[in-house]
């Protein structure tokens, strides 16, 4: 719960329903997307012929998919860091309620990482990934 508690936007409570529904042995989970889609945050790709289709929340985790939104919204008020970051970009692009499933679902998939690798979360700063893009751009 203490690994857990260092992640922006869980609390005591959260982390002990992110426990109970996960559980912490992710061996039963091939990989970080199989983790997401079976908490039904997976993102959709229902499109055809250029036509984008219905792109619904799919079903899962109930329980699961409330407690992280709740840490999203959280993280969203609460002091910079990477994953508030993440979030500001894509409410810009796609609205607030993409922008909370889409943080969701970055959450889940560090709480993958954190979990299979027994790794603990380390905050890489709110300008994280605008400087690596910059890095990659002047790499080129």
């Amino acid at each position: 719960m203490e690994r857990l508690e260092e992640l922006p936007g869980i609390n005591r409570r959260t982390a002990a329903v992110v426990l109970a529904e996960i559980g912490i042995d992710m061996s039963v989970f091939p990989t970080a997307g199989h983790l997401a889609s079976w908490a039904g945050v997976s993102p959709g790709n229902n499109q055809s012929a250029g036509k984008t289709y219905s792109r619904r929340v799919g079903k899962g985790n109930s329980y699961l998919k409330k407690v992280l939104a709740q840490g999203a919204l959280a993280v969203s008020q609460g002091k910079p860091n990477r994953i508030q970051a993440f979030f500001f970009r894509i409410r810009r692009n796609t609205g607030h309620k993409k922008a909370v499933v889409a943080t969701v679902h970055l959450m889940v998939r560090i709480i993958y990482r954190m979990f299979s690798d027994a790794s603990r979360y380390q905050e890489l700063g709110e300008n994280y990934l605008q400087s690596r893009k910059n890095t990659l751009t002047n790499n080129r």
